[in-house]
């Protein structure tokens, strides 16, 4: 019922469909072809700025929508994070299930060995977020 009022309420409401559905598809065009953090964090606050400043919608508003996917977002990275081991190894935090752990490796959180590529205006955009385990 919540996206309905907003949706009704939105300034860009009288605005045919087909030009917001171009806008939306090729940003996600855009990402998915980039393969980079960079831009997909940059269309992102674009999209951002025109939902608030275009549709009129609360920045409140806006983050309480992005709840829901940015769950989805953590159960992913966890279950990324989740992994088999042979007995002995040096986990964090590990389950036995059938003579296996399953669990977090003690070096997935080392937090020295974490690289994130950084790029200004003019230098060529980093292809992806580069982080070594």
């Amino acid at each position: 019922m919540g996206t309905d009022r907003y949706a009704y309420q939105s300034r860009l409401r009288r605005i045919s469909p087909m030009p917001k559905l171009l806008l939306t598809g090729s940003a996600l065009v855009l990402c998915l072809l980039c393969d980079s953090v960079t831009v997909g964090l940059v269309t992102l606050l674009g999209m951002w700025g025109l939902v608030t400043a275009l549709g009129g919608l609360s920045p409140r508003v806006f983050l309480r929508f992005l709840c829901i996917p940015m769950a989805f977002l953590a159960v992913g990275c966890v279950t990324i994070l989740i992994n088999s081991y042979p007995q002995g190894a040096p986990v964090l935090l590990a389950v036995p299930v059938g003579g296996r752990l399953w669990g977090f490796f003690v070096r997935t959180f080392d937090l020295r060995e974490l690289h994130i590529s950084s790029w200004k205006i003019g230098d060529q955009i980093p292809d992806r977020l580069n982080i070594y385990f």
